[in-house]
Formats: structure tokens, sequence, C-alpha cells
């Protein structure tokens, strides 16, 4: 919730839970006496202050959300939202704000908002209380501060979720999303280990199997399968080799910091 009058951000949660809000700069004209398009060009926030006991600013995770044209939309959309067929832009892909990413600057423009998704990670152990603290924005002509306070209450999440969620992905379209070649959005038939763009790929799945994981959900790729061959004598071969490279970690809970397996696949 947000108090424009008291300029405060406030948020309440569980330990060991992650609370999320939205920030959103306002596009504008170029600002008098910058130098070409004003852009944000940094996002932060500070440790967050109770009595006796803080949350370190590292438990906030900064993305800026990137836009992705829609022109047609699903049945279900229309049903529900009858009165948005038109194409328009939606902001939707998370960009990790990291040193050398692509997140920042983020240019300013008329009739065009910045909007940043924050993640704060509440820690086992935070005692029970209410938390202070500042988060900066800094943009080529300016620089804003909000204050933000969070409130802990008196129980915590479990390690092991007891809820199952599933978030089913799929990683062609996920991938396309995040990478090129030559140009054009990245979509190979299938993952195979001697492209030299399945790095980056299989690196932009973990990345949102890791994500998922952060808010206790868990991942399901629905678009990936192993290599089916048919022999001369008319038999099926099923090559795993790269699937189970791809896979695998996820599987036995390796690829998580809590190491605990994917419940289901």
């Amino acid at each position: 919730v947000f108090s424009e009058s008291r300029g405060t951000i406030t948020l309440t949660g569980a330990v060991n839970e992650t609370v999320d809000f939205q920030l959103v700069v306002p596009g504008r004209s170029p600002a008098s006496g910058v130098s070409g398009a004003d852009a944000v060009t940094e996002i932060a926030i500070t440790d967050l202050v109770g009595k006796g006991a803080s949350i370190p600013a590292g438990n906030a995770t900064f993305y800026r959300e990137a836009y992705v044209r829609v022109d047609s939309y699903p049945a279900w959309f229309c049903q529900r939202t009858p009165y948005r067929r038109a194409p328009r832009e939606y902001p939707d892909i998370l960009l990790p704000v990291v040193p050398g990413g692509t997140a920042l600057p983020a240019d300013l423009v008329p009739d065009r908002n910045v909007v940043f998704w924050i993640d704060l990670h509440i820690p086992p152990g935070t005692p029970v209380g209410t938390y202070s603290g500042q988060l900066r924005v800094r943009t080529r002509s300016q620089t804003a501060q909000l204050a933000v306070e969070l409130e802990v209450w008196p129980f915590a999440l479990p390690d092991t979720p007891h809820v199952l969620a599933v978030a089913p992905l799929s990683w062609s379209t996920l991938v396309a999303h995040h990478l090129q070649r030559d140009g054009k959005p990245y979509r190979p038939q299938r993952l195979v280990s001697d492209d030299p763009l399945r790095p980056a790929a299989l690196a932009v799945i973990d990345a949102a199997f890791r994500l998922l994981r952060a808010h206790r959900c868990n991942g399901l790729l629905t678009d990936l399968y192993p290599l089916r061959q048919v022999t001369p004598d008319g038999q099926t071969r099923i090559d795993w080799t790269d699937y189970d490279t791809a896979v695998s970690a996820y599987l036995d809970g390796s690829a998580f910091e809590d190491r605990v397996p994917l419940p289901l696949w």
C-alpha cells in the first residue's frame, strides 16, 4: 500500500516470506538542462531497521518490467475483459537489475511508464516488529526517496511449502523472449548439446525455476522432450542425453538452494 501524503510504502509479511510491490516511474518529456533523454539510472533500498534488528538491503531484488506487444487475445481473455481487444503493450517480462545487465538505464519517454518489480525476502529468524528504510530512485535529472515500512507478523512460513503450486512453462517461448540469434528471437526446435546458445538458454530456464521456487512455486516444462528416433528395423529409440542434462538438477534438487527436488514432473 502506498500513501502519497506520507510518501510511504507499507508492507506486511511473515517470517521466511517474500513480499513484493511495484514501483511506476511515469514517462515524461526531456527535462531542461539534461543532455539527451532523461532515464532511470539507479534503484536501491537501504537496510530496513527495527528495534534491535534489521533486514539487510541484500534481501531485496529489483527487476524492470519489459513490455510485450499483444496483437490478438485468447478467447478466455476476451470473455473476461471484452473492452480490451485492441493491440497494446503490457509490462510483463522481468529484467533483473544487476551490474552489466540491460535493465538500466531505462529511458523516460512520453506515454510510457518505467515499471519496477521489487522482491523483499524476510529471512528466517527475523524478530516480530516494524522495520523502516528508504527506497531511492535516481534519474539523470533528479533523485527521489520513498519511505518503506514493513510489519513482520508473529509466525513463520515453513521451508517446505504445504501447498503444491505448479507453474507450467514453455521453454521455447521463455527463451525466445530473452535471447536472439541474427537479430531474431531464438526459437530452436530442440536444446541440443552442440548449439552454442544452449548454455544461455539453460541459464534463462534456470533463472525462471529459481524465481518460482523463491515464491514457493514449482516450474514444469510443458514442451521439452527427449529425442525420438526410428531405427532402420522400425523400432523406436529414445535418446535422453540432452533432456537429462537440462532437467536432472531440478529432479534431484541440486538446482535449488534448499536442495529440495521438484515434487512432480
